[in-house]
This record gives structure tokens, sequence and C-alpha cells, in this order.
């Protein structure tokens, strides 16, 4: 939205309280959708100074986020802040609002404010389990078990260690060691391999391609396949005569096997996906 549209919208007077809580009550009682829809856009339309004033504070203190993505955030948020406001509490409608929009530009910002995305409930859950962790050490002076976070909060084991690994510190393999007298890169602190991380990428996702390619055969033909290419990677592959042993039928039933597995997987839809690895 252009200055000029904010310009018009920052004219409008601000709503009376007996106006605010008609258009309110209006919104909560009405079952007709276009009426709901007009009571909300007219309150953001007469509150727009003070929209415009939230969303500019926060935009003063994460200069990195967007005054207009920041602006219609806080405006999904009076669409929230109608929903549960209680007008027989006798309270400012405003007081409300800056309690939901800092919760929705909290929000926002943690699912815009860094490289790598971490889903907001993975970082509310895990603020739940810090703060359990920080008041379990105060009164037990140790830190809780998995076991006794669980219990404590009602959450499975799996989530909490979900939780914790996602928002472990991250650090970047360009940033420098702590070392003065000669400093490096992480980078240059980790093993060198025949990989690049990009080669290393590219083959975890291609075993997984054909990983999942060989799960439409037979459990048996998957079996002779993987032994006859040696998918496992093995040291010593085995032989021809040790594989007929191992699956016990002759060597002319494995050749025979293994062409009609080929057969079959060239016909199979997925093959297409390992054909981007070429």
């Amino acid at each position: 939205m252009s200055n000029s549209n904010y310009n018009k919208l920052l004219q409008h007077k601000l709503l009376s309280k007996e106006e605010t809580y008609g258009l309110i009550t209006t919104y909560q009682t009405s079952s007709d959708l276009l009426i709901k829809q007009k009571a909300l856009e007219k309150l953001i339309k007469f509150n727009f100074k003070l929209i415009y004033t939230l969303a500019a504070k926060f935009i003063s203190n994460h200069p990195t986020c967007d005054l207009d993505d920041a602006i219609q955030v806080v405006c999904l948020s009076v669409g929230k802040t109608v929903e549960k406001f209680d007008c027989s509490l006798n309270l400012e409608f405003s007081t409300y609002l800056f309690t939901w929009s800092r919760s929705y530009l909290q929000r926002y910002q943690q699912a815009t404010g860094s490289t790598i995305r971490r889903p907001v409930h993975i970082l509310e859950s895990s603020r739940i389990i810090k703060r359990f962790i920080r008041d379990f050490g105060f009164i037990h002076n140790r830190r809780p078990t998995l076991q006794e976070i669980s219990h404590g909060l009602n959450l499975s084991v799996e989530k909490i260690e979900t939780c914790l690994m996602a928002t472990r510190p991250i650090s970047s393999l360009n940033s420098l060691t702590s070392s003065s007298d000669n400093p490096c890169e992480l980078l240059e602190l980790i093993c060198d391999t025949n990989y690049s991380p990009n080669e290393y990428l590219l083959s975890l996702s291609q075993a997984e391609q054909i990983n999942n390619l060989l799960n439409t055969l037979e459990p048996d033909d998957r079996q002779i396949l993987i032994l006859k290419f040696n998918l496992n990677n093995d040291i010593n592959p085995p032989t021809l005569n040790q594989i007929s042993k191992q699956c016990g039928i002759t060597r002319e039933q494995v050749r025979a096997r293994c062409i009609r597995a080929i057969n079959s997987l060239r016909k199979s839809v997925k093959i297409k996906t390992l054909r981007e690895f070429i």
C-alpha cells in the first residue's frame, strides 16, 4: 500500500467507546457474514491510527521486517481482538488490541525473521519447556529428565526432544573461531571427505529415491537386487554363488529374478524421479 493511502486512512478520527462497543456487539451477535465483515472493516478503518502506530513501533525494533506486512498482521489481530473482547468488562478496546497485536507480531517475526524457518508452534513449545527446566532447576538444584518434563507438562518425550533439538543455537560454517592467534572458519575444521556438502546432500537424496523405488518390489526381489548390485555398500560384496545360497535358489534363478525386478522398476512411475540425477 502506498503512503498516500496510509495518509487517507490516518485522517479518520477514532471511534468513541460507545461506537466501538456497538460495532463489536454487531460483529459478535450477527450471523450474517457480510454484516460481520462490514463491522470489522469499519473497526479497522477508524482504528488505523492505532494499528499504524503499533506496526511502526514494531518495525523500529525489528528493521528487517516489512511495514506493510506488519500493518497487515495487526489488522488480522483486530479480528481476534473483536472475537475475544468482552464488552461487559467496560475496558478499552485499544488495551485488548495491543495484547493481541503483540502476540501476532511476535509470531510473524519468528516465522520470517531468520534465515532458517522454524515452525512457530515448535518455538512456543520450546519456551514452555525451557521455562519448566529453569523453574525445576531452582527448586531441585538439578536439570530434570525428559520423563519428568513429560510428566510436568503433559507432553510426549518425542515432542520434547524435537523442540529442544530444533531450538539449539545455530552457527554459520563461515563464522570465525574465537582463536585470536590464527582464526579460521568452522568449515576449515571439518574433516575433509570425498564429498562436498552439495554432493553429500545429493547422494542422500539419491539414496532415498532409490529406496522408495525398491520398496515397490516384492521383498525377495528387492533383497536380491540389493545383494547383486551391492546397494548396501558392503566392503566385501557377495558373489553370485553366495547370493544363491543365502536366498536358497540357483544362480540362474538369481539372474532371472534380477531381470524381472529390473524390468518391473523400468515400468514404475517413481523411476522418473531418478532421471533428475542423471
